[in-house]
């Protein structure tokens, strides 16, 4: 549904959701540990509704989420800690009901 690659912190493009449940999935690539943010915002109100966070290791890292928010437009702010050179891929997939 939705892929995004970046660097340290940055927001994403809007993206849809056209059903509920759906999946946060995450790689990152960083040398410390680090704090790994991805904040969800409703694009038509600029709130945020949802934010999970993760502890990543040192190294590739991937994970998952199960997110039961609305299907509607929304946008991300992504964090990788203090690590600007982090790198990370984002991605959102519709979920199993």
């Amino acid at each position: 549904m939705f892929t995004y690659s970046g660097q340290g912190k940055t927001f994403t493009p809007t993206f849809t959701v056209n059903s509920t449940p759906w999946i946060i999935h995450w790689h990152v690539e960083t040398t410390r540990q680090l704090p790994f943010y991805v904040w969800v915002y409703e694009a038509e109100t600029n709130r945020g509704v949802y934010s999970p966070d993760w502890t990543v290791p040192r190294g590739p890292s991937d994970g998952q989420i199960l997110v039961h928010l609305s299907a509607r437009s929304y946008y991300f702010w992504i964090e990788a800690g203090a690590d600007i050179e982090a790198k990370w891929t984002v991605w959102v997939t519709e979920g199993a009901q």
